[in-house]
Formats: C-alpha cells, structure tokens, sequence
C-alpha cells in the first residue's frame, strides 16, 4: 500500500470522525453577492498604469475586467472561540490546490478545483480584512483556472503565477488588484513549465523558483529553473538555479537574505516517497550567485519552514525542526502524529503551527494551543486551505468545514 493511498484513507478517516463530533452553531456569514462584468477594455493603451508596456509581450489578449460588487455581512450573536472570529463565505467553495495570499488589509484566494469534482470555477475572492467585507471576482484573466500555483504580495498588486491542472504545468502569470479589480497579464516567463513552482517579494521582484521540465503533474529531481521578475519595467531575467537537487522547495528572506531550501515536497502536491537530504543555499542578489550553506538529514520528510524567536527551521512530519544554523540544537513540534496536515506561519514576532485541524501559538519557548480540532468550524487541510500571517500577528486559518465538503471558512485570530 502505497503513502499516496494512505494519504487519501486517512483524510477521508479524519473528516468523517470530525463529522461525528461536531456540534453546530451559527456563523458571521460573508456573502458574496451576484456581481456584474461593467467593462472589458481591449485597448492596450488603457491598461498601462505605471511605466510603458508598449513592449511587453504577453501569453494573453492584454485585457483589463473590472468588477464592481457590494457583498453583505451579517454579524453573528452566537458566541465564538476565544479569540477567534469566525466567517462563513458563500459563492466560493472549498477547492483542493487553490492559492491564498496576505498582503495590507487583503486576503486574497484564487484557483483550485473542487474535490472529484470537473468543475473548474474561475472566480476568486478578495477580501478586506478591516471591514469583513468580501467580493467574489468570477472573472480570471488571461489564467485559466490552475491548482497549486504561487502569489506574492508586490504592495499594490497580487502576482500568480504558474500551477498546473490535470494535464499540464503552466509558466505564466497575472496581476490583480485588489482596489481596482482588475486583472492584467504579465511579460512571458523564461521557464519551461514544471510542476512544484515558489515565489518571493524581495527587493522590488518577485524571485520565482521552478521544478525541473518534463513531467507536467509530479516533479522531477534537479536545481530546478531560477528567474526574477521586475513588474515596474514588466520584464523577466533568467538566473542560475540553486546549486542542489530537490523535487519542492521554500524561497524565505531571512535578515536580508534570500534562501533557497529544498529537497522533498515542500507543499501539497500529491506527490510521496521522496528520500533526500533538505539542503539550504543562499542566493547573493548582487552578483546573481549561489553558496551551498548546509545539507540536514531529518527522520521524516520535510514538510514546512518555520521561524522561532528569529532563527530559522525546517520541519519534518516526525515533528523535528532542524534548525539553520549548525550551532542550534533540533526542538520537537506538536506536529500530533498528522503528516499530511501540518502548516506553519510566521513573522519577526509571531510564531503559528496547524496539525490536525489543532492550532498552537508560539509563546515563551513552548507551543500553546489557541484552537482545538473539536472547536465548531475547525478548517482541515485535508482539502487545501490557507494559514497565513500578517505583520502584526494576526492569523487567518481559511478552507473547509470538517464537518462539510464544500462550505468554506474563514477564522481570524488578533493576538493581544
């Protein structure tokens, strides 16, 4: 029996004891209302916002959609976590490999695909955090609906970027924003699509790591594909990759630096059985070269990075973080014996960890639970979900209901 088969008989074990024991309660429900196409504007002049496209070369037909929509919130009198908000959002269901990504005020998820489902949705969602507000934009050009693909956060825009269906990887990308609504292409990229694809925000562009061409849906093990891409003159530029072999990867900026660390998956794509070491090399931005800083053999498979008190580790589905730095000792995680359903978040300040629908804070050297899997509304990971911070340490823990298979929830929690 294969760990793939393992994977999916216990995921399907996990959401049907969650359904026996859940307990029901009502819900602050975000509703996405029924909004209107106003303008596709096809004239490439009209899209040019800051600097001269007039070069660029895109994958797509340059048009802008702009969406107009006012959702309705309607506050929930039952109570609640402690704290913990909670949001139901109606119009944008739970989907296996969609994307979700911070940036100010904004939450923001794109693409995926319902579970056994050939449904393909376009729409994404935006929304505010500050007013609770949410708008779904059921329009997603010039991307056709992907799984699995990556987006940052430029400070005006979202970037997404590559991602693959049933078939295909893809390498190309758009740029949506969150004020205007709308959506414009991105210069071509360099890459020959592979599947496993990371970006990173650092130092005005995004720095894109690709897995090695050829197989379109499981990676294969090599340095894989480099480039950085620049949205103020919209251009990209090929860069050397990492000096390692990896089939997944995280792109991480740590005092200033950019570290590339791989080997095993490093996100949920489906893919198991990887043995190999995690190694860790730094990117030098201003002489576009590589160094090989450490190789680190754990007893599990790689799952996530995670920072603790501003060093910088490497968690293993046997709950070890290895740590960076050589000088550091390994701690142990309560990663609850859950390896398919482990996420991290993490900032300068505020450490968070997810297994098994159980949340902790990270807080004077140990892990404090603040959520537990039998809480009403517990998001599993078990059908992709989002576990991301903001600067201040406010987290937002989104995706399935264990208790459903296809309402989708949003729990913010504001730490004092």
């Amino acid at each position: 029996m294969t760990k793939v088969f393992l994977d999916e008989l216990e995921k399907e074990l996990s959401t049907a004891q969650a359904a026996l024991g859940r307990r029901t309660k009502k819900r602050r429900r975000i509703v996405g209302a029924s909004v209107m196409c106003l303008a596709v504007i096809a004239a490439v002049g009209q899209l040019i916002r800051v600097g001269d496209r007039s070069a660029v070369i895109t994958t797509a037909d340059p048009t802008t959609t702009t969406i107009a929509s006012t959702p309705a919130t309607t506050p929930s009198t039952a109570p609640q976590t402690e704290g913990w908000e909670t949001f139901e959002i109606e119009g944008f269901g739970a989907r296996e490999g969609a994307t979700y990504a911070t940036g100010d005020k904004w939450f923001f998820a794109w693409g995926g695909f319902p579970d056994r489902s050939p449904e393909r949705p376009t729409s994404s969602l935006i929304l505010n955090i500050e007013t609770g507000q949410a708008n779904i934009v059921p329009l997603s050009p010039p991307l056709e609906p992907h799984q699995n693909a990556a987006v940052i956060w430029t400070g005006q825009d979202f970037i997404v970027f590559g991602g693959r269906d049933d078939s295909q990887s893809f390498g190309t990308g758009a740029k949506f924003n969150p004020i205007d609504r709308d959506w414009r292409p991105i210069a071509v990229s360099p890459f020959d699509p592979g599947s496993a694809v990371r970006t990173l925000w650092a130092q005005d562009r995004m720095y894109t790591w690709m897995s090695e061409p050829g197989d379109q849906l499981v990676p294969r093990s090599g340095p894989g594909q480099f480039a950085s891409y620049t949205p103020k003159s919209d251009t990209w530029e090929l860069l050397d990759p990492p000096p390692v072999s990896a089939v997944g990867a995280e792109l991480v900026e740590k005092d200033g630096r950019i570290l590339f660390i791989g080997g095993p998956p490093m996100q949920d794509i489906g893919t198991a059985g990887f043995e190999q070491p995690i190694q860790v090399a730094e990117f030098d931005t201003a002489n576009r070269t590589w160094k090989l800083l450490a190789e680190i053999v754990s007893d599990g498979e790689a799952t996530r990075t995670i920072g603790l008190q501003q060093d910088l580790y490497v968690l293993d589905d046997s709950g070890t973080a290895t740590p960076i730095d050589p000088d550091k000792a390994p701690i142990k995680v309560p990663t609850d014996g859950c390896w398919y359903d482990i996420a991290t978040a993490y900032s300068n300040t505020h450490t968070y960890l997810k297994a098994c629908g159980n949340v902790y804070r990270y807080q004077q050297g140990t892990f404090q639970q603040i959520l537990s899997a039998e809480d009403p509304e517990t998001t599993s990971n078990t059908f992709g979900s989002a576990f991301e911070i903001l600067p201040n340490g406010t987290l937002l823990a989104a995706g399935q209901d264990t208790t459903s298979q296809s309402d989708f929830f949003l729990r913010i929690f504001r730490p004092n």
